[in-house]
């Protein structure tokens, strides 16, 4: 779960989560629109915060694999 929809589901602002993190809301402002990646020790602070919902590899964007340069999907992606 991607950070924003976990606070939205909390009810929590940009405000109540860099309070309750010790951070500036500008720095969660960056983590939620994915600008930045939030330090381990945030992370890990996120992740037990959440119950496990938003996990350290939620802020990370991977794009699919593609097969060997030709720009197809791989058998992974496509479902076979």
């Amino acid at each position: 779960m991607e950070l924003s929809a976990w606070m939205a589901a909390e009810g929590l602002t940009n405000v109540a989560l860099a309070a309750r993190l010790g951070v500036a809301e500008n720095t969660v402002n960056r983590w939620r629109n994915k600008w930045r990646r939030p330090r381990q020790k945030d992370m890990t602070t996120i992740l037990h915060m959440s119950g496990g919902q938003v996990t350290p590899n939620d802020f990370f964007i991977v794009a699919p694999p593609v097969d060997q340069g030709r720009g197809r999907p791989t058998r992974c992606e496509a479902g076979q």
